[in-house]
């Protein structure tokens, strides 16, 4: 017969041994590798892409052209790949065979002068079922399931205002299936700049904020970081007025509206991301006359709202800022003996800096997975190396001194636009091998 003493001693155990087995499992949760690696690459005299998985399983080509895709992505689901293709949107299924789907035919103006810069103009939701796309009258949103696609206009209110100019790409909601474009009013001309959110789930536009009042002629490009709530949003624009080029910055919180503004003295060159813990924004600036650093400014705390993160003179530069990790890789050249080689250095918002990689003759981050947490970074780790080492490591430099193997050699010649990782791997391809591999055995 069991006492209340012993029932008690009982508990105490299973909890101390369930414990250290549980530890384990939300750590993997939150720091889960990537399951493959789809990168274009020669195949024979032809280019196509390739699925290689991380750990285990065998390799497989998914498609065949003449030219080299490029913009090649990973949905956030792992279902499909994307990839644009002369002047064409694609999507290969992952989960089965079959033929490359095409999206969309991109505009011959946008692909003849951002070919290079195409990853930038498709871009997949955060669910991983729809993908948006520049079209000449709107937003084209395509649905990966029902394999329809959605043209979205901007509303007109006005005659006046009746034509307006869609400034792309558009950018999603983090966690939503929600987007953001941009448009300039007018057909042609100046005209102010306004920032507009439609919704899939509901089907029509659930908001709109103006960004720009002043009329400018033009906008180049824009850049837009929102916060993991979807309730403030940074944009910087790259615009012209008349004939000269300016640079515009704008903070708004966008429910209830309220424009918010960062201190004069800052000269911003470049918005980074937000917290995800705190909600302070992330940039590059120039504050007075002193040199470019990485600081983070809050719009909440009274005290302590500008802290300075890192210092990015004497030609560093930012690789990139990743909120889910909450740090930001930095590339800083080495002087005296490997003079002209730089080395890679982690900035936390913690305001701690760490050296990750000594010297560094390629700093570059090949592929990146959909949620930004983990990368295949190509570097260089002594002065002598005459061919560059790769790494699978996560954004806060976790993993950076286990290097792949051989059987990744292709990617160290592969551009940065046409590899991505996936977030898992498919073992349907590889349990069809493993079927023919037992019928060969038989036979």
């Amino acid at each position: 017969m069991r006492t209340p003493l012993h029932r008690l001693t009982l508990l105490i155990l299973s909890v101390l041994l369930a414990g250290p087995a549980m530890a384990p499992t939300r750590a993997a949760a939150r720091t889960k590798r990537p399951g493959a690696v789809v990168y274009a690459a020669r195949r024979g005299r032809a280019m196509g892409l390739r699925y290689q998985p991380i750990r285990w399983g065998r390799a497989f080509w998914l498609t065949r052209s003449k030219t080299s895709p490029t913009a090649v992505r990973c949905t956030s689901d792992g279902r499909f790949v994307t990839y644009a293709l002369e002047g064409k949107v694609f999507a290969r299924r992952l989960t089965r065979r079959g033929k490359p789907l095409l999206l969309h035919r991109l505009p011959t103006s946008l692909w003849q002068l951002h070919q290079q810069q195409a990853r930038t103009f498709i871009q997949d939701s955060p669910s991983g079922r729809y993908v948006a796309l520049p079209d000449p009258q709107g937003v084209r949103v395509y649905d990966l399931h029902t394999r329809k696609s959605l043209l979205i206009k901007p509303p007109s209110t006005h005659a006046s205002h009746s034509k307006v100019r869609i400034i792309h790409p558009a950018r999603w909601l983090p966690g939503r299936d929600s987007l953001m474009y941009l448009t300039l009013s007018g057909e042609k001309g100046a005209g102010e700049v306004k920032a507009r959110v439609f919704d899939l789930v509901q089907g029509r536009h659930t908001l709109w904020f103006p960004v720009v009042t002043r009329p400018v002629t033009e906008v180049d490009g824009y850049d837009a970081v929102w916060d993991s709530s979807a309730t403030r949003v940074a944009l910087s624009l790259a615009a012209r007025r008349g004939r000269k080029r300016i640079t515009l910055l704008k903070v708004v919180s966008v429910r209830p509206y309220k424009e918010l503004k960062l201190p004069r003295r800052l000269r911003v060159g470049r918005l980074h991301g937000f917290d995800p813990r705190l909600g302070d924004l992330v940039f590059t600036a120039r504050l007075g006359r002193g040199a470019a650093k990485l600081w983070s400014y809050s719009f909440t705390r009274r005290r302590r709202r500008l802290l300075d993160i890192g210092y990015l003179g004497a030609g560093r530069f930012v690789l990139g800022f990743y909120p889910s990790r909450r740090s930001a890789l930095i590339a800083a050249p080495l002087r005296g003996k490997c003079r002209g080689r730089q080395k890679l250095i982690k900035a936390s918002v913690r305001f701690r800096q760490r050296s990750l990689v000594r010297w560094a003759r390629w700093s570059e981050i090949v592929a990146t997975d959909p949620t930004g947490s983990w990368f295949i970074f190509r570097s260089g780790s002594t002065c002598h190396h005459k061919r560059p080492v790769l790494y699978l490591m996560q954004a806060d430099g976790n993993g950076l001194l286990r290097d792949l193997p051989s059987r990744f050699g292709r990617l160290r010649r592969v551009p940065p636009t046409d590899a991505a990782l996936c977030p898992r791997q498919h073992p349907a391809r590889h349990r069809r091998s493993r079927r023919r591999r037992r019928r060969r055995r038989r036979r």
